[in-house]
């Protein structure tokens, strides 16, 4: 949980889906950081699914709440 909370927090970019469709490129840079871990055998994200086939492979999944 460390390791990769570390890595993420380093490096916070990403991605989110716009509701007009296609992604908008976000950075998360909040005064706290604080993440937990959440474990799903099976997980389905609008995310992956508007990347091209094989161009992310979820490993972990890392929750953080109460972002402003």
């Amino acid at each position: 949980l460390t390791t990769a909370s570390e890595f993420v927090r380093k490096d916070a970019a990403g991605w989110s889906p716009r509701r007009s469709g296609g992604l908008e490129g976000l950075r998360l840079d909040p005064d706290s950081w604080s993440v937990t871990h959440a474990g799903s055998p099976e997980v389905e994200s609008s995310v992956f699914d508007a990347l091209p086939a094989g161009a992310a492979v979820l490993d972990h999944v890392l929750v953080r709440r109460g972002v402003r």
